[in-house]
Parts: structure tokens; C-alpha cells; sequence
């Protein structure tokens, strides 16, 4: 049953460097939460024997198998007790009063549905920005200022939404309420999940934004938004994200056009990342949902042609490219 407080939720996976400092994170702040919720979503190293030392400061659950960020976050939510829900990436880390500054606003100000602060970013050399350049954008967009914060004006920051998301996760405080209203994360999307979440939420609620850095997010090679190994996962995401705001947001007809538009691009990205996987006839699939004639842009038919090859055959040009350089095969 929902209560009063704050549940930090943490989901995680393969994340044994950073996780304690982000479990620290959360316990050390100057209005404690009422429950961090750590989800171990099937790792291979040591994450879970990080978290188990925490028990019982912090509520612990591990799936079996990995099912995504998603399906992790849809565990903790439901289960959270507090009136607020905090998301933080299990390799950022919280300022001390990330909670305070928040769940006071949005005591205040019961229209409110999500509020928002800075993020610093940072890795193992330093900080790389004192605040995040995404971030810094919102203070341009329309809204009423008071105090420090912005409470923007629904339909500007709805329509900036639509195209990324401005929001550091770590430092932005929802309504469970809010959550609640538009439904669960995707499953289908493993990756970008926090993006259509907050175009749902920007459809229907009130945000507000104070230009304080609240969490520090960290950039290092095993990001899973950097890793190859997640390129399919990605633009496969991508696609299906777009397809839920198309079906699940009201739009204009413009928003519509512009988001069918990154759709078209999505689909091409994610048939071009089949083809360097040498799995063509899966491109071929995706070239074929698109409108060739008023779609495709030329500079893409060439792997639509690639598409109709054989795997074997893409991998011999792609050996021969290879051995002989990137001009072999030109006339």
C-alpha cells in the first residue's frame, strides 16, 4: 500500500565497481528515504553479494535471469511503498540532499507531478561537466520562475520532451501516483525505457526544474548504453519505444509526423545494424515495412541492395574489405 516518504529504487546489472557508492548514495541522505529497493536484474559478477551486504538497510531481490531494466524497475514500483519514487542508476551518485530539495517541492506544490534538478557528469579523471549540457536546455523552455525553480509550461516542455529527454533519472523525483496513471515501463524496451516513460508522464502531468546539481552521473567503458554488444538490443528499443508513444500519446499532427519521422530512422539504423550482424533477410524485413518510393533516402539503397544478398556473401566482402581496405570493390 502506498505510503509517505521516498523509495530510492536501484536497478543494476554487472555493476560490482559502483554499486556500494550508490547504495551509500542513497543511505546517506539528509532526509532519509523510506526504502531503497535494490534489483539485481541476473548478474554475472559479484553485484549481489554487494547488495547482500546491505541487507537488511536496503530491500533486495535478484532475478534469476536478465530481463531488462525495465522489467527490474516494474518489480521495485510496484512494490514501493513510498508516495515518491527516485530512480537511480546503479553507477551514478546522489548529492546528500537530492531527497530533501525534491520531496519538499513536491509537498508544496500538489499539481506537481514530477520534479527534476541537475546533474553533474563525471569518471574516473574528473568531472567532464559541472552540469549536464542536455539538462542546461530546459532553463530556455517556457515556465513560471520562483525561488529557484522552473514549473514549465505543460505543452512547450511536453513537445521538447518528444525529442530526448531532459531529465537526469537520478535526480528527478516522481508521484508514484503519476507512474501508476500511465502504466508500467515497457518490457519491449531495453534500452531508452526512461525517455517514454517521460513522454507519457509530459502528456498528462506538471513538471518543475530547479537549477541545482542533484546526482552525479558516470561515463566508463562498460555503460550499457556505450556497448556494442547492446547495438541490436538499442535500435530494436528504439523502434519499439516509438511505437508506444505513437499508440499510447496523444498528438498533433505535427508530434505525430515528427515521431514517425524518427521512426522511418530507427528502422533504417536498426536494418543497417542487422546487416553489419550478417542477418539480411531480418533487414530485409524491416526495409520492406517502409514506403521505398517516399521513405528510403538514396544514400540508404545501398544496404537495402546489401539486404537481398546472403549472409555468406556479406561476409566475404566484408573479409575482403577487410584485408584489401575500405576503397576494394569501388570503381
Amino acid at each position: 500500500m502506498q505510503g509517505t516518504g521516498v523509495s530510492i529504487l536501484i536497478p543494476c546489472f554487472n555493476r560490482e565497481p559502483f554499486l556500494a557508492e550508490a547504495i551509500e548514495s542513497a543511505l546517506a541522505q539528509t532526509l532519509p528515504p523510506t526504502e531503497v529497493i535494490v534489483v539485481d536484474d541476473g548478474s554475472t559478477d559479484r553485484t549481489a553479494a554487494v547488495a547482500l551486504e546491505y541487507v537488511p538497510r536496503v530491500r533486495f531481490h535478484r532475478f534469476d535471469t536478465n530481463q531488462g531494466k525495465s522489467a527490474a524497475l516494474n518489480w521495485a514500483t510496484e512494490r514501493a511503498s513510498g508516495e515518491y519514487i527516485l530512480i537511480l542508476d546503479s553507477d551514478d551518485v546522489l548529492e546528500p540532499d537530492a531527497i530533501a530539495v525534491l520531496s519538499e517541492y513536491l509537498d508544496r506544490h500538489s499539481d506537481v507531478g514530477v520534479a527534476f534538478g541537475h546533474a553533474s557528469l563525471f569518471d574516473n579523471g574528473g568531472v567532464i561537466a559541472a552540469k549536464h549540457p542536455i539538462t542546461e536546455a530546459v532553463k530556455d523552455l517556457p515556465g513560471q520562475h520562483d525561488a529557484g525553480w522552473i514549473r514549465f509550461e505543460r505543452s512547450a516542455f511536453f513537445d521538447a520532451t518528444l525529442e530526448r529527454s531532459h531529465c537526469p533519472m537520478a535526480s528527478t523525483m516522481f508521484r508514484k501516483a503519476c507512474l501508476d496513471a500511465v502504466g508500467p515501463h515497457n518490457e519491449r524496451v531495453r534500452s531508452g525505457q526512461d525517455w517514454e516513460m517521460l513522454v507519457r508522464l509530459a502528456a498528462r502531468f506538471q513538471f518543475a526544474f530547479i537549477d541545482k546539481v542533484l546526482c552525479h552521473m558516470r561515463r566508463h567503458s562498460s555503460n550499457l548504453s556505450l556497448s556494442p554488444d547492446f547495438e541490436l538490443d538499442r535500435h530494436q528499443s528504439q523502434v519499439h519505444l516509438l511505437d508506444s508513444i505513437l499508440r499510447a500519446v496523444e498528438l498533433t499532427e505535427a508530434q505525430r509526423r515528427r515521431i514517425e519521422l524518427k521512426k522511418t530512422a530507427a528502422i533504417t539504423a536498426f536494418a543497417q545494424a542487422l546487416i553489419r550482424a550478417f542477418r539480411p533477410e531480418d533487414a530485409r524485413r524491416l526495409f520492406q515495412e517502409l514506403s521505398l518510393e517516399t521513405r528510403l533516402k538514396p544514400s540508404n539503397f545501398v544496404w537495402y541492395a546489401a539486404s537481398h544478398l546472403s549472409a555468406s556473401t556479406l561476409r566475404a566482402m566484408w573479409a575482403a574489405r577487410n584485408r584489401f581496405g575500405p576503397d576494394f570493390g569501388r570503381s
